[in-house]
C-alpha cells in the first residue's frame, strides 16, 4: 500500500496530495476551484512526479468535467457513493495502486503498456 506524502485540503491555501505508490513512484493529485463559484471543484489533475517528489514528469489525468469526475471518483469501487472529501475519494481510490502502471490502469487510460 502506498502512503501520503503530502495532503492539503483547505480551499484558501490548495488543495492537493502527493502518495508515494508502492513501488516508489510518486503521483501528485490537485484540485482546482472555480473562482465564479469557489465551493465547486474546477477541475483534477494527476501528475507523475520525480523521485524526490518535487517536479512533476507527465500529467497522467485530468479533467474539468464535474459530471465525469463524478463517475470516475464520486462512487466507491463497491458501488456505494463517496461520503468523504473530493480529494480523499481520489486518494483512497489510488493510494493502494503499486504503480504509475496500476495507477493509469485504474484511471482507464487504454494506451498503457
Amino acid at each position: 500500500m502506498g502512503k501520503v506524502i503530502s495532503y492539503m485540503n483547505a480551499a484558501e491555501l490548495g488543495i492537493f496530495c502527493q502518495i508515494e505508490l508502492e513501488s516508489k513512484e510518486r503521483i501528485f493529485i490537485s484540485m482546482g476551484r472555480d473562482e465564479e463559484s469557489p465551493d465547486s471543484p474546477c477541475g483534477v489533475k494527476i501528475f507523475e512526479m520525480d523521485s524526490e517528489g518535487v517536479y512533476p514528469i507527465e500529467k497522467i489525468w485530468g479533467s474539468c468535467d464535474f459530471l465525469r469526475l463524478q463517475l470516475y471518483f464520486g462512487i466507491q469501487e463497491d458501488g456505494t457513493p463517496c461520503e468523504k472529501y473530493f480529494l480523499d475519494c481520489i486518494r483512497d481510490r489510488l493510494i493502494n495502486c503499486s504503480s504509475i502502471k496500476e495507477v493509469k490502469a485504474k484511471l482507464g487510460i487504454s494506451w498503457v503498456q
